[in-house]
């Protein structure tokens, strides 16, 4: 409740509201709530605390840092664990949250991990210790990912005798400020791992490039994540951005993208008093319907063009590996799908079944696939410096689909041959597209190949969603290919 100043100091108070910062103007009179306070007759975890020295070989060598683990008192320790890391060494109240909404089973039995950011020790006493805080949590990439799982849980787990899960469904993440971009940017990089994610005051400002993910978001195809953002009107408003504004923008792009996201909007400021006072809550949303897998754009609603393309639900299938470099995907009026493996100087045929074979090689570094009108497989060979097709048969030309009763090295030379009639001279331009193969953009232009159900090429489907058509117009002549 606020309680009214009288006249005579109104003045005195506007002047002093003048000389203070905005963070101090913020309202914060959030509480927190009974589920942030010891209730009787609820089971309490244990907390275990320890300190960690990084060797030379680590992500961040040289460093310390403190730590908390909490273990569920109904935690099965024979068993896999779920989990939640805390950035800044916890925060929210989390032991006692974690214990009240354990045993009213809103929250799996779990173990927290409260990690503090490293900090290198100063040679003298004249000068005080290196804090990695910004330097480990505000960057993006995967190195604090990486720091976990290869090296941090490995430790707690081989000293501590836990066992923590591997499966994305049990894997969660969050922080305040920098430590909730870190927290992010773990899933981000590894939603293999951290599928769950609680962002309070987020830095996704312009201090070491978190004012780069919301376009990020916008652009990349949308990730397992589910995430839960909490800010306030009166967050910090620096050089580095707008931290107000800024998770606004956040939460617009993983609306945008499709993503599994909730909000708590307050006019608090760069503190934990709002984040405190919602985390049960956020808790309860974040761990929802557990232990089901979290999805990808769960309710199909992403606005990216991808979304338009793909049939939702569908989860990206490995076909092939070991490439150089894939590219120049173009399907055939069969719905075979042929792409190029360039450094290798090889084109690939995916088939109906899906299995991958070898159509060609020595290509002359071939790129750019596409079917003409005549059913034949067009390739620009820019190692050639022309335009050629592995179909075409001016000579005598063996199809390498149909030489089974050949060697391999007659198959080989037959498939070979192909390649020795040019199409068009030199000079001839070459910028073929094609729709009709759907890449994962984390993959494209990598040494393996993806495919996801497509409603424009059959070769992708499953058998659940066979009726998908090719649409690429059939050929007046059957094709060669």
């Amino acid at each position: 409740m606020h309680r009214s100043l009288p006249s005579h100091r109104i003045i005195a108070f506007i002047v002093a509201s003048l000389a203070v910062s905005p963070l101090a103007r913020a309202a914060d009179d959030y509480q927190p709530g009974p589920d942030s306070k010891p209730q009787e007759g609820v089971p309490k975890g244990e907390l275990i605390k320890g300190n960690y020295t990084s060797g030379e070989k680590s992500v961040f060598p040289g460093g310390h840092r403190d730590y908390t683990i909490y273990v569920a008192q109904q935690l099965d320790r024979t068993k896999p664990a779920p989990f939640m890391v805390l950035q800044d060494g916890g925060g929210y109240s989390a032991p006692t949250v974690f214990d009240n909404l354990i045993h009213k089973k809103e929250i799996p039995a779990l173990i927290g991990i409260f990690i503090g950011h490293s900090r290198v020790k100063a040679p003298t006493t004249n000068a005080l210790d290196r804090f990695n805080r910004s330097y480990e949590y505000d960057g993006l990439g995967d190195s604090y990912a990486r720091f976990l799982i290869e090296e941090f849980f490995p430790m707690i787990e081989s000293k501590h005798g836990l066992k923590l899960s591997t499966n994305a469904v049990d894997g969660s993440i969050g922080g305040a400020s920098s430590g909730a971009i870190c927290a992010f940017t773990a899933a981000w990089e590894r939603p293999d791992r951290f599928s769950r994610v609680f962002s309070s005051v987020g830095t996704y400002v312009g201090l070491r490039g978190g004012n780069d993910y919301p376009t990020l978001i916008r652009k990349t195809e949308p990730k397992a994540i589910r995430v839960f953002l909490q800010d306030g009107s009166n967050d910090l408003n620096i050089y580095g951005g707008d931290w107000w504004m800024a998770n606004q923008e956040m939460e617009r792009a993983f609306v945008f993208a499709g993503y599994d996201v909730n909000h708590a909007w307050g006019d608090g400021g760069h503190n934990g008093k709002h984040a405190t006072a919602v985390f049960p809550d956020a808790l309860r949303w974040l761990w929802r319907d557990y232990p089901a897998a979290i999805k990808a754009n769960p309710e199909g609603k992403s606005k990216q063009a991808v979304a338009n393309l793909l049939v939702p639900g569908e989860d990206w299938q490995l076909l092939s590996e070991g490439h150089g470099f894939t590219e120049g995907p173009a399907a055939n009026a069969k719905g075979e799908v042929f792409f190029t493996d360039i450094p290798n100087s090889r084109i690939h045929k995916i088939g109906l079944d899906g299995r991958v074979t070898l159509f060609a090689e020595d290509t002359g570094k071939a790129n750019g696939l596409m079917f003409g009108p005549d059913g034949r497989l067009y390739a620009c060979a820019n190692g050639k410096k022309r335009t050629t097709s592995p179909s075409i048969t001016r000579a005598t030309y063996t199809s390498p689909t149909r030489a089974t009763n050949k060697s391999g090295s007659s198959a080989r030379a037959a498939r070979n041959a192909s390649w020795t009639k040019a199409l068009s001279s030199p000079t001839e331009s070459c910028s073929h597209q094609t729709k009709a193969f759907s890449m994962s953009p984390t993959h494209a232009g990598s040494s393996s190949i993806r495919s996801r159900c497509s409603r424009t090429a059959h070769w992708l489907t499953s058998s659940a969603t066979s009726t998908c058509t090719c649409p690429m117009p059939r050929p007046a002549a059957a094709p060669t290919a």
